[in-house]
């Protein structure tokens, strides 16, 4: 899932968003996004992919990490 949504964003565009390396952003294809890179790395690909699907553990409730504007109201 996040390999697919690297790619579709581009690993560069994203890089760039985030002030990381390319290096590093491709990196995490393979090994994951980084529990601390979690809510940049959500923006950064337009909260395709969100905080709750990276970690649910830590973001337990699906809106957890994302902003206002886009939190479901119940």
């Amino acid at each position: 899932m996040i390999a697919q949504v690297i790619q579709k964003h581009g690993a560069a565009v994203i890089a760039k968003k985030m002030d990381e390396s390319l290096q590093t952003v491709q990196n995490w294809t393979r090994r994951g996004v980084p529990l601390d890179k979690a809510v940049r790395f959500s923006q950064a690909v337009d909260y395709e992919i969100t905080p709750h699907d990276l970690y649910p553990e830590n973001y337990p409730h699906p809106h957890d990490g994302l902003p206002q504007h886009l939190r479901e109201v119940a």
